[in-house]
């Protein structure tokens, strides 16, 4: 695909909507449409040139709302991993004359104990050796501001349109905007099986306009918990700084110390570890060479004096910073050793200061995401499924399944 080609397929006007089709056929030469409204298309087609759709992407990224998670140089890295690109489809949404909205969805005939479904994930694949990447922040990739009607296309569109595959389960992992989601699936009959996460984060910015620092925006009990164990490092060890790393080999350094330091905290506990798995530390050799440069990440290493008292990796797009993973040192205090509060609380000071816009520290209900968050949303993981007689026998049993456990831990409690 030319770049005159792909201007012309993010211009197409409305009445060329059926004619777009060859254009993106660098990317998807069997692309689809289907008419949702009087200008409003939904397509859906095979990827049969990652070369073209990266170039597609591109295009239409600059302008989109894209999040570490949904950018090309995820997405892209992501593809690597997959084992073939037969079962990808490109879906994309068009309204008014214009591409709004594209996404990935990957189709996965699989097994469920007795059910034999078929699955389709968005910037996923069910494959827990690349799953295990964890996306979030996730969702189509809109221009606009037309999210939630781009989701709502989306579903339609995968209802209606001829072309989409045979499908029981639509996955939609880490996703931010979750309520128009579930409106619309109800209005489609459609059940959904949702897994709600709490996601905090510290507004950088709302900080710097107050004229706080980060450890004087915190609850106190939690402030005077770092700030004890920091003066223990200092006394014992030497001034305590946060460096970010600088250029893709010092980042690379660091990721070593980062892996580990992650790997020997989790092997003690009995755990294998995130970096156990050659395919995630591979996924991230590529990313931090390919996206250091251009701002996409950054690994910060704080310490004390000489001694390293953990390492952080983070993903940025926009100002905005992912916590991804982490990697600690025990053993340096006697008391008060809290060294991931410590060296999350200096580098989100240091990234204050740099002019950030917001630390996310993504999903879950670790204590310490609760102790450090200033603010909290919630995201969501999403099961959406068709009115198959199975499924609706599934959900019968499980939720059966989970009343009867539940009245036992009640019964046996009060024993």
């Amino acid at each position: 695909m030319t770049c005159a080609e792909e201007s012309a397929v993010l211009r197409a006007p409305a009445r060329d909507a059926p004619r777009i089709a060859p254009l993106v056929g660098g990317a998807s030469r069997d692309l689809i449409l289907h008419r949702l409204g009087p200008e409003q298309y939904f397509a859906i087609g095979r990827v049969d040139d990652v070369d073209a759709l990266a170039r597609l992407w591109t295009a239409f990224e600059p302008e989109a709302d894209a999040t570490p998670f949904t950018a090309w140089s995820w997405i892209g890295n992501w593809i690597r991993e997959l084992p073939n690109t037969a079962q990808l489809h490109l879906a994309l949404v068009q309204d008014r004359g214009a591409i709004v909205a594209i996404g990935l969805l990957w189709f996965n005939p699989c097994r469920r104990r007795m059910l034999r479904l078929n699955r389709l994930h968005l910037h996923e694949c069910g494959i827990p050796e690349i799953d295990c990447l964890c996306i979030e922040c996730n969702g189509l990739l809109t221009r606009g501001g037309v999210r939630s009607e781009a989701t709502a296309a989306l579903l339609r569109g995968l209802l209606e349109h001829p072309g989409v595959p045979r499908w029981d389960e639509l996955v939609l992992p880490g996703f931010d905007e979750p309520a128009p989601v579930r409106t619309l699936a109800a209005d489609l009959r459609l059940a959904v099986d949702e897994r709600l996460m709490p996601s905090h984060f510290v507004d950088l910015a709302a900080l710097r306009a107050s004229g706080k620092s980060y450890l004087e925006a915190l609850c106190s009990k939690t402030r005077r918990k770092i700030k004890a164990a920091m003066r223990d490092y200092e006394q014992r060890y030497g001034r305590l700084e946060c460096e970010l790393s600088r250029d893709p080999d010092e980042a690379g350094r660091f990721m070593a110390e980062l892996m580990a330091l992650h790997q020997a905290n989790w092997t003690a506990k009995g755990q294998p570890g995130a970096f156990a798995n050659p395919r995630f530390v591979e996924f991230h050799r590529r990313f931090i060479q390919a996206q250091h440069e251009r701002g996409g990440v950054r690994v910060a290493r704080v310490r004390a004096g000489e001694q390293v008292v953990g390492l952080l990796y983070f993903l940025i797009r926009d100002g905005v910073v992912a916590f991804y993973q982490s990697g600690y040192r025990f053993g340096l205090l006697d008391r008060h050793e809290i060294p991931g509060l410590v060296a999350i609380a200096a580098a989100i000071e240091q990234l204050r200061e740099q002019g950030f816009m917001t630390f996310e520290f993504l999903a879950g209900k670790q204590q310490y995401k609760s102790e450090l968050g200033l603010g909290c949303r919630e995201r969501s993981w999403l099961v959406l499924q068709r009115p198959r007689i199975a499924l609706r026998i599934e959900r019968t049993a499980r939720e059966w399944r989970r009343r009867v456990l539940a009245r036992w831990r009640r019964n046996a409690a009060a024993a």
